[in-house]
């Protein structure tokens, strides 16, 4: 593309330009819109202003678009653009380096949605988890809650047991009388039940 003014004043398009956009050098000359024509209309405005920053002679990098093959297929391309200065900095020309990257472009969108897929199997899984936490928790806390009810449960007329038998076995007893109170007694009385009844043998003696 060679530059006089700013503007483009001759494009001169390779043979090789055929390959990637399927129309012929004769097709470009003809048509001289041809070139913007072809890029995707959802593409044309960035492929626009990058060609005008070109024109002002700014150094832009390379940009990457979609264009309309003339078989009417979707390509993906990369332009590369090489500027052309004189020695006092001037624009002449520059040089457009297209290449196809649609395989490179399909590669990324794979990529893409199999990353998706993995964050939304990740999150549903941590979701899981989380509701497994709060089952067990709360599966817990019932135990803890049934444990303390059936121990008080328990542990409230087996005091009143265990307090008859002490005092029965304070009481007149035969020997083999006293067995039963005894043995009832073995492993379940509780320290608080240890100790004797001074109280009801005064009582006896009175």
């Amino acid at each position: 593309m060679r530059i006089e003014n700013s503007r483009a004043t001759e494009t001169v398009q390779s043979p090789a330009c055929v390959t990637v956009t399927g129309y012929t050098p004769e097709e470009f000359a003809s048509n001289p819109n041809l070139w913007i024509q072809i890029v995707v209309p959802e593409d044309r405005e960035r492929v626009t202003k990058h060609v005008q920053q070109i024109l002002a002679g700014e150094d832009v990098s390379s940009i990457e678009h979609r264009i309309i093959r003339k078989s009417g297929e979707t390509r993906w391309i990369s332009d590369t653009t090489i500027l052309f200065r004189d020695a006092s900095g001037k624009l002449l020309s520059y040089d457009g380096v297209i290449k196809d990257i649609t395989e490179r472009k399909s590669a990324e969108v794979a990529i893409y949605r199999l990353n998706e897929e993995l964050e939304d199997k990740v999150e549903a899984r941590t979701s899981d988890l989380e509701q497994a936490r709060h089952i067990a928790e709360q599966a817990n806390r019932a135990k803890s809650d049934f444990l303390a009810a059936m121990s008080h449960e328990i542990r409230t007329p087996m005091n009143g047991v265990i307090g008859m038998i002490d005092v029965l076995q304070q009481s007149s007893l035969n020997s083999q009388q006293w067995k039963w109170p005894a043995s009832s007694t073995i492993g379940v009385r509780p320290a608080c039940c240890n100790r004797r009844h001074p109280r009801l043998f005064q009582d006896r003696g009175r």
